[in-house]
């Protein structure tokens, strides 16, 4: 929380280093805090979608195909998940960057890559969550739409 004397100053006051890097430390964890919650409660709710049918077995055998409609909203709240991850983790970049150009020769040493795996190491984090989740969420809702069409074929008793 800024103190008053932080809340007064004018664009034209001039931060210590220590003042600087601590705003920027604040921000970094704070988005970097938004970008984690918002992978998990994406992860929730999609999860929740995709297994709704499984709770309320009576519901597919009601809605037949129409069950579909599950992993199809299922899918398309992954897609907008990963959008929206991908756009917290555009937003946290620019902050990490001015952190480390800040701490300048503080700043630890960066990852080898003298491997294939160490370079796959340093692929940025936030960009490879959102395609993982996106790729994940497709196998899972394809793995899914078959479940349920077979669920279904087995609820009218193998015959449309």
């Amino acid at each position: 929380m800024p103190t008053t004397k932080q809340q007064n100053r004018k664009p034209s006051d001039s931060l210590s280093f220590s003042e600087a890097a601590k705003l920027l430390w604040a921000e970094w964890e704070y988005r970097h805090g938004v970008f984690w919650n918002s992978l998990y409660r994406w992860g929730i709710a999609t999860v929740a979608v995709t297994i709704a049918p499984y709770l309320l077995p009576n519901l597919i055998g009601q809605l037949q195909l129409a069950v579909l409609v599950f992993p199809f909203i299922a899918f398309l709240l992954a897609i907008f998940s990963a959008w929206h991850i991908s756009a917290e983790y555009a937003r946290l970049v620019p902050i990490t960057q001015k952190y480390k150009a800040m701490l300048g020769e503080y700043n630890p040493e960066s990852l080898p890559s003298n491997t294939l795996f160490q370079q796959f190491l340093k692929l940025p984090i936030g960009w490879m969550v959102a395609i993982a989740f996106l790729f994940v969420a497709f196998v899972v809702e394809f793995l899914n739409t078959i479940i349920l069409v077979w669920l279904v074929i087995q609820s009218v008793g193998g015959c449309f």
